[in-house]
């Protein structure tokens, strides 16, 4: 585990960066900024919802085994 002192020097610089942060945006902006971000990545949600709906449905296991079932018939009797 480190030391105190590299702890403390640790501590230090995250408050210098977070004090950065918050001096180059002001709160108000950076709410805004989290809604743009919250609604952009809405929007591709609708986007792929939307994709994954017009996909065409794919034939339940059944379906395909009655296929292959009459296919073979078929070739039986021919």
């Amino acid at each position: 585990m480190p030391s105190a002192p590299v702890l403390e020097e640790r501590r230090g610089i995250d408050d210098e960066r977070t004090e950065m942060m918050l001096s180059e945006y002001s709160f108000p902006a950076l709410l805004e900024e989290r809604e743009r971000r919250l609604e952009r990545d809405l929007e591709h949600e609708r986007v792929r919802r939307e994709r994954l709906g017009a996909r065409p449905a794919r034939p339940g296991l059944l379906v395909i085994l009655r296929r292959a079932v009459a296919q073979r018939a078929d070739h039986a009797g021919a």
